[in-house]
């Protein structure tokens, strides 16, 4: 996969935390009365419930944010 995107240019820095991705979540949440199928992580079957399956679902991805953030930290 790292193959494709090999033309890309890499960060010069990558900024996350666990803080402000709870608080975009819990966001977006509130703002939107339902959450779409795909959107939710449905596919996956990560639970019946949408809203549950979103945090199981957007978890996952923050936890591979995590693991590669620490390819493109050179301090």
């Amino acid at each position: 996969m790292r193959r494709i995107y090999n033309f890309a240019a890499q960060p010069h820095l990558t900024i996350s935390s666990r803080r402000i991705w709870r608080l975009s979540l819990n966001r977006i949440l509130e703002g939107r009365p339902k959450l779409k199928f795909f959107e939710a992580g449905m596919d996956l079957g990560l639970s019946n419930d949408p809203y549950e399956s979103f945090r199981i679902f957007q978890g996952r991805i923050l936890e591979q944010y995590m693991a590669i953030s620490g390819e493109f930290i050179s301090l």
